[in-house]
This record gives C-alpha cells, structure tokens and sequence, in this order.
C-alpha cells in the first residue's frame, strides 16, 4: 500500500528520464534498460493503479500486460495510419503515462482532503 502512493512519482520520474535521454539522443547502456523497463510498466500502472488491488504482484502482473497491450494497439494505429515513428510512439506512451500519474495525485488529494474534513467535523 505504501509503494502505491509513490507509483505516480515513479512514473513520472521514470517518464521524464526516458523522455530526456531518447529526445537528446544520449547513448548509454542505462538508455535501453530504463526505455524497456518504462514501456513494460509505466503506461499500464499508470493505469492499473485506479482498480486498487491489494496485492502488488497482481498489480505489477497486470501492469506488464496492460503496458504491451497499450503499446500493441499504439503500434498497430500508427502503423495503419502510416504515421510510425518510434519517437512519437514513445511520446504517446510518456503521455499517457505522465497523465495516468497527475489524475492519481489529484485522486489522492482529494481523498486526503475529504479524510480530514470528516476527522473536522466528528471532532465537533
């Protein structure tokens, strides 16, 4: 439950490294594995995080096969569109990603929020 709050943090740091070492064309062994790492976790845990399961492996199980599902279908409509680049790919994916995060901090705002309005009013 801890690890879930920081998951949007991650995604977002994980977004904007892989972001800035494929747009500044840095090369580097790092650069493969944090892009693979990226692309099989972050978009579908960007996601998966809204279902709140409890279990982390079923949500990092789920997360892996979300993300390549969702980079599937982004390939195939690029693809089919005639549009295929890696470079926009990746970004549809740091978007969505960097998205999915920014909606569940807001979420846990708000829930933080309503959590100390309700202790404000059963102390009154």
């Amino acid at each position: 439950m801890i690890l879930a709050k920081k998951w949007p943090l991650i995604i977002i740091v994980s977004a904007v490294l892989v972001g800035f070492m494929a747009y500044t064309n840095i090369e580097s062994p790092i650069r493969s594995i944090l892009t693979i790492g990226f692309i099989l976790i972050c978009p579908g845990m960007a996601l998966v995080q809204f279902m709140r399961l409890k279990e982390p492996i079923i949500e990092l199980t789920l997360a892996i096969a979300l993300s390549i599902g969702i980079s599937t279908v982004l390939s195939e409509v690029m693809a089919l569109g005639k549009i295929w680049t890696p470079e926009i790919g990746l970004a549809a994916l740091i978007i969505l990603s960097i998205g999915g995060a920014i909606v569940q901090i807001v979420q846990m705002n708000n829930q933080q929020t309503l959590v100390n309005e309700s202790k404000i009013h059963s102390d009154k």
